[in-house]
């Protein structure tokens, strides 16, 4: 009786368990990353406080509480009766909110004037110096460092804040928008417009060392 199966199919089990293995150890791996791999920063704040709900639900965009970011190096935080100014109306009642009306809200039955500081997420080294104003009013929009901001429960800090990334983009600039846009986290890119606005604006960012180091 002639032979129906080649040698090699011998093998085909083995070849099968090698490969149901090295997929199970692929998925493995990834799993076990995201468990116990290393965690972005997201420090726990005095007030609970979503992005995602903000600016997703409410439609708020960076400028209306980062104001200062069009004109300072710093964005700053907005003060505690610029929040309560809308959640003296707007969830008044919820529980994540006592502190905020413990601290600015007099009317509250729990009113101590107390302020309350929300904790830094993003630090840079002190050698560093960062113009949040010299950067927006060249059209570098705030989700071009803070991708996925508009996503996060909990604010988390930038992935990668290295000299490396920073000079990725002073060496070859990309992703100017109009000035419009800046804040606007569902923006997407344009390259061809990206590229007017950068011969346009004359943007050339320097790369000497006291351009940061100062």
């Amino acid at each position: 009786m002639p032979q129906l199966f080649s040698p090699s199919a011998n093998r085909l089990p083995l070849w099968i368990a090698l490969s149901v293995g090295f997929v199970l150890a692929v998925a493995g791996a990834i799993t076990a990353y995201h468990l116990w791999g290393p965690k972005l920063y997201a420090p726990e704040q005095p007030i609970p406080f979503s992005h995602a709900i903000h600016m997703q639900k409410a439609g708020m965009n960076c400028i209306a509480c980062h104001s200062s970011a069009l004109h300072s190096a710093k964005a700053g935080v907005p003060d505690s009766q610029s929040c309560l100014a809308c959640h003296k109306h707007i969830l008044p009642d919820s529980p994540k909110l006592a502190r905020l009306h413990a601290s600015a809200n007099p009317d509250s039955p729990n009113y101590t004037g107390e302020p309350f500081r929300w904790n830094k997420v993003n630090k840079l080294a002190a050698h560093v110096q960062f113009d949040h104003s010299a950067h927006v009013n060249r059209g570098v929009g705030c989700t071009t460092c803070h991708e996925g901001i508009d996503t996060q429960e909990r604010t988390t800090a930038i992935p990668d804040m290295s000299m490396g990334w920073c000079l990725s983009c002073h060496r070859s600039p990309y992703g100017i928008r109009p000035l419009e846009e800046i804040s606007n986290p569902a923006y997407q890119d344009d390259p061809e417009l990206s590229d007017r606005l950068i011969e346009q604006w004359q943007i050339d960012p320097g790369t000497n060392c006291n351009t940061c180091h100062h």
